[in-house]
């Protein structure tokens, strides 16, 4: 028996197969489009940022620790930056010490610890050297990041507080 008739009969089954498959999955396809129409999900809806309560109590927009400015003037303890519901003011924890010196001044500056002061806003003289205080902060506070404790007499940064 010769093969050629084996191989044509193959190659007809093989395309019999093909058009089978293809018209199976093109009646499917269509049958699918037909039964589900396509929907567009629509993006979820974006809630706006909570405000601020000012019956909740004063609210905590961000903080840092202070840190020494070199091994002779030193820093410790928390700073904050509170919004009360009325003023926002940077507050200096219980725990706060700082090396006394003379003519220590509280700036606010837009750059890290360790940089230069940048275009520093300053909030005045430190209150003391130890303990809690406030200090009422301007409008724009959001482009500053660092609480330094300098001294304008000796031109040196007794601490810095990043705030995070």
């Amino acid at each position: 028996m010769s093969r050629k008739p084996i191989i044509i009969a193959g190659v007809i089954a093989a395309a019999v197969g093909v058009v089978a498959a293809v018209g199976i999955t093109g009646f499917a396809l269509n049958n699918i489009a037909e039964e589900a129409p396509l929907t567009v999900q629509q993006p979820a809806a974006v809630e706006p940022p909570p405000t601020v309560d000012p019956d909740a109590g004063p609210v905590v927009l961000r903080s840092g620790t202070f840190v020494d400015g070199d091994a002779i003037h030193r820093g410790s303890g928390t700073v904050s930056i509170v919004d009360d519901g009325e003023q926002v003011l940077l507050v200096f924890g219980d725990d706060v010490s700082i090396t006394p010196g003379p003519d220590l001044f509280v700036y606010l500056s837009p750059n890290g610890p360790g940089e230069d002061l940048g275009e520093f806003v300053s909030l005045g003289t430190l209150t003391a050297d130890t303990g809690a205080q406030a200090y009422v902060l301007p409008d724009n506070i959001d482009n500053y990041r660092t609480v330094v404790i300098w001294c304008r007499a000796f031109s040196v940064t007794f601490a810095t507080a990043e705030l995070t």
